[in-house]
């Protein structure tokens, strides 16, 4: 969501707006999101496998977790070299967690958006 320019710059400022009516002001939204989580599974797969790799996220149960201080000290390193438009991407990023994470169960979001499993 936060890697495409528009739809960046069109998410709420903050989680008080739901995701349900954000999706319904921004009706491109779900579209474009559908179609980029398509063209996104295999740099996903490729992610996720060398965040496992290098010990960034591991399975807890049927769930991926950050492992926060690999995360905090790669995300200061990272954004301090980083692009504004990066830096940008990865504060949103941060937003869009949370907010996906108020939403609901990842079964509800992933209906939300139109995405499939």
């Amino acid at each position: 969501m936060v890697l495409h320019g528009e739809i960046r710059q069109s998410l709420p400022r903050d989680t008080r707006t739901s995701l349900a009516v954000w999706l319904e002001t921004e009706p491109l939204a779900r579209r474009w999101i559908t179609a980029g989580a398509r063209r996104l599974v295999p740099f996903t797969k490729e992610a996720l496998m060398f965040g496992g790799v290098h010990g960034f996220i591991q399975l807890v149960g049927p769930q991926v977790r950050a492992v926060e201080a690999q995360w905090a000290k790669l995300e200061t390193r990272m954004t301090n070299q980083a692009s504004d438009e990066v830096r940008e991407c990865a504060k949103r990023a941060e937003f869009v967690g949370k907010w996906l994470a108020q939403t609901g169960s990842a079964p509800t979001v992933l209906a939300l958006l139109g995405v499939r499993p």
